[in-house]
């Protein structure tokens, strides 16, 4: 199961996956829990697609998958309660995370 890793005061919070899945030629590949999402890799913030991974952004603005494939980082409110956004990763992504 994938887990929700909090950031500290001057840090990213992060969606880890369970294995990793490497890009291969600039691309994930098809078990990848991103993979065929459009803009994996993009410093811009807001709704960027219409598609799981842009939806989420437009929650929380910047959401980049690690290139290693492995996880997803992206920026909570620092007040925000884990629940919340637990039920946001559910809402927009599918994904099951546990804290």
């Amino acid at each position: 199961m994938m887990r929700l890793v909090r950031g500290g005061e001057n840090s990213q919070d992060n969606i880890m996956f369970p294995t990793a899945y490497p890009m291969r030629g600039g691309k994930f590949p098809k078990g990848h829990p991103c993979f065929g999402m459009a803009d994996a890799f993009t410093f811009a913030s807001g709704k960027t697609a219409d598609d799981p991974l842009g939806r989420f952004r437009e929650k929380y603005g910047f959401v980049s998958c690690f290139p290693e494939g492995d996880g997803v980082c992206f920026t909570a409110p620092k007040d925000k309660p884990t629940a919340e956004i637990i039920a946001d990763i559910r809402e927009c992504l599918g994904w099951e995370v546990q804290p």
